[in-house]
């Protein structure tokens, strides 16, 4: 069995001093070789033989430290897998090379291979953060045609997940657009999304954003098949380009259920319970003049139906 060994080593070099900004990466490079080497007699590149068993990564920092952690943390084919290994190193007082060897006992598979260097330090705060980072692809025992293949399918991969994280920043963007119009709906400093749910049908998840000033934690766990079972003061349902489907405002004393600017019913200004099915249908219960409980059920139809409303004596 192939075994691996990971080995890190800093040193010190002349000219140390304090330093109280954070670190600078300088040099980062791979070679084959041992700590024994000297860093100028290294020939750092990213092209290996599965014959060099002993390969060593080289960190250096534009100026002496004072303090840090260098954590050096090796990939094949690359992070998108799990790490090979990972390892630290404590920098001392006027540090600022770092040394990190990767050691196999038997020749390597052909493969390519990523450095992920991290430097942490603390600046003042009484903790550590990461205040440098760089990072190295390299490639041991490849054909250029294979390293092209590979290089190619990563940056194809790379498009997908920028594209991916665009989505989703848009995505984020319009949240808080919706809530801050929802905010200015309900007249209310409170406003959050309490679920999704894709009541139009057209594969985009609506949103039911609530405002729920002076309630109790919501449970995020509903039992099924309902998805949202909540008090609230007012709501609002709204798809994510902003078309608003239903809302319940407090209006004077009493609050409005309205579709599209048809107003449905009028509620007593209390808190009402929303119940939410994975069916889509949607009821609402509240008590009237504490002699009375009212619920009302609603469908969607290409729109908001109210499909039935009833009051029972408590």
């Amino acid at each position: 069995m192939k075994k691996f060994a990971l080995l890190a080593i800093a040193l010190t070099l002349s000219g140390c001093g304090k330093v109280v900004s954070p670190g600078e990466i300088g040099l980062l490079g791979v070679a084959s070789g041992t700590v024994e080497d000297s860093v100028e007699e290294l020939a750092f590149g990213n092209q290996f033989a599965v014959s060099d068993r002993n390969l060593i990564a080289v960190v250096g920092f534009k100026e002496a430290l004072d303090n840090g952690t260098v954590q050096a943390t090796w990939f094949s084919p690359d992070d998108r897998r799990m790490p090979l290994g990972r390892k630290n190193i404590e920098l001392g007082s006027g540090a600022n090379i770092a040394r990190f060897t990767l050691q196999s006992t038997e020749d390597w598979k052909p493969s390519p291979f990523k450095l992920i260097i991290r430097l942490y330090q603390d600046l003042g705060t009484g903790e550590q953060t990461v205040t440098a980072s760089g990072s190295v692809q390299f490639f041991v025992g490849m054909e250029e045609d294979d390293i092209r293949t590979y290089l190619e399918e990563l940056a194809e991969y790379d498009r997908r997940k920028a594209d991916e994280r665009t989505v989703r920043e848009k995505a984020t963007e319009q949240d808080e657009y919706l809530m801050s119009e929802a905010k200015i709906l309900f007249d209310s400093k409170d406003a959050i999304i309490a679920t999704r749910f894709d009541f139009d049908g057209d594969e985009s998840a609506d949103l039911i954003i609530a405002d729920r000033a002076g309630l109790e934690e919501m449970n995020l766990f509903p039992t099924a098949p309902i998805l949202f079972q909540e008090p609230v003061q007012q709501f609002t349902i709204v798809s994510h380009s902003g078309d608003e489907l239903l809302s319940l405002v407090q209006d004077g004393r009493s609050k409005v259920l309205s579709t599209r600017g048809k107003e449905l019913l009028k509620l007593p200004s209390s808190t009402i319970g929303v119940l939410l099915l994975s069916s889509g249908t949607l009821s609402l219960t509240w008590e009237e003049d504490d002699r009375k409980s009212c619920s009302a059920e609603l469908v969607w139809n290409d729109g908001f139906i109210l499909e039935r409303t009833s009051c029972l004596p408590l």
